[in-house]
């Protein structure tokens, strides 16, 4: 018990703090997202206190699906009542290889952009290479059916894919092996660090442009090009991927300000 309260109060601290956190220069300034599994205990109990708390513990974003026995429907109806997008969901590793149709069917009904599987099976503490390539053709075939849906389909390691294999791990073979992609893995540079010029937009938003054939844009949300101009060399971090695959990105420093002049008129109202 004092174990959980514990838990409870640090998450509670982490959602408290989120918007004084984006705040502060050089610091994470994406949504802060809350997995719905966190609460796996309470939900089964009382769901729409359990969403409650969530909401009232300031999260707006979540990851989950609609308990048992609770239509999709109406899973998402409880949680646009009190403000919370549910931006991911999951499926189970068989019933995506089944029917990635009808998994597609359920993440569109509950509005989410992102469906994880979290699981490849395998013999416990002998995952290998036949495991990897089944889950290989198995993604690409899945990966299909969520693109033509409009969905990113994403795994979520566990660390037994971490297993030795060439220059690297069978979990790097994976995301290299996977056909469904594009020149760079959709997902393979999240939370990595990349460098670039900066392309403004009139709208406001802006792109982190890098060089190299084949390599996306980063987009730069308004609120990441207040701190920068148009033509500076910025390094940024990549926080999160759009629906279609896009990286976007979180301005860490300027590298190089722009040498050419900016002449225009500043008005202070």
């Amino acid at each position: 018990m004092k174990k959980n309260l514990i838990l409870f109060a640090f998450i509670f601290f982490l959602a408290l703090d989120n918007q004084v956190f984006a705040q502060k220069k050089g610091l994470y300034k994406a949504e802060l997202g809350l997995q719905t599994y966190t609460f796996r205990n309470s939900i089964p109990k009382n769901l729409i206190a359990t969403l409650d708390t969530i909401k009232t513990m300031g999260f707006k974003e979540i990851e989950g699906g609609a308990p048992r026995n609770v239509a999709p429907e109406s899973f998402r109806k409880m949680c646009d009542d009190r403000g919370l997008k549910i931006v991911s969901t999951g499926g189970g590793y068989e019933q995506l290889v089944k029917d990635p149709q009808a998994a597609a069917n359920t993440a569109k009904i509950l509005g989410a952009e992102y469906l994880m599987c979290a699981w490849i099976p395998h013999k416990k503490g002998e995952f290998n290479l036949e495991n990897a390539k089944k889950a290989v053709a198995d993604f690409d075939a899945i990966g299909k059916v969520m693109k033509e849906n409009g969905i990113t389909f994403c795994y979520h390691a566990h660390g037994f894919e971490f297993q030795k294999y060439e220059n690297g791990t069978l979990l790097d073979y994976i995301i290299k092996t996977t056909q469904l992609k594009n020149s760079t893995p959709v997902g393979a540079e999240l939370m990595s660090e990349v460098e670039g010029t900066v392309q403004g937009h009139r709208d406001g938003h802006g792109f982190l442009v890098r060089e190299g054939v084949g390599v996306p844009d980063v987009y730069l949300s308004p609120q990441e090009m207040r701190s920068v101009l148009h033509r500076d060399r910025v390094r940024a971090r990549i926080v999160r991927y759009d629906r279609k695959g896009r990286p976007e990105g979180h301005v860490l420093d300027i590298v190089e300000r722009r040498k050419s002049p900016l002449i225009g008129r500043l008005l202070h109202e």
